[in-house]
């Protein structure tokens, strides 16, 4: 609860405290000039003050739990589509490779050592395919 509110809560008890003279209270009445009928009063008030507050608390609480799954939502979805885009790239690097036909033989022209360099350049983008796809399934870093 608020300081200020604790405080006017502790000041509004203190001003309907009971100050009757015993003649009064001894036959279970109040002094018609005090301000002690209204302690019930004044009771109420600050058991619902309490009430809201510790109701305000939960809501404040929430709020920022709330929050915090926004802010792992959101970065969960950047990672999502950072992996997606690393998975794209590894499958277009693919896709350029196994789209270049490669023949040894050519117009009596062997082109074996030109198909070993296309082969070591496949090779190397498979690894980074592979790799892309590990990070996606997240098998490694």
């Amino acid at each position: 609860m608020n300081e200020e509110i604790k405080q006017a809560m502790v000041n509004l008890e203190h001003l309907v405290e009971c100050r009757c003279d015993e003649a009064y209270t001894g036959r279970g009445r109040h002094d018609p000039h005090s301000a002690c009928d209204y302690a019930e009063e004044v009771k109420i008030v600050a058991d619902y003050v309490a009430f809201i507050e510790a109701k305000l608390a939960t809501c404040e609480k929430y709020r920022d739990a709330y929050a915090e799954c926004d802010r792992i939502g959101t970065q969960a979805v950047r990672d999502l589509e950072a992996k997606l885009a690393k998975a794209v790239e590894a499958l277009e690097h693919i896709a350029a490779e196994a789209s270049v036909p490669v023949y040894t033989w050519k117009n009596g022209i062997n082109f074996k050592k030109m198909y070993e360099g296309w082969r070591e350049i496949a090779t190397s983008r498979i690894d980074i395919a592979r790799k892309a796809i590990g990070e996606i399934k997240g098998e490694t870093e």
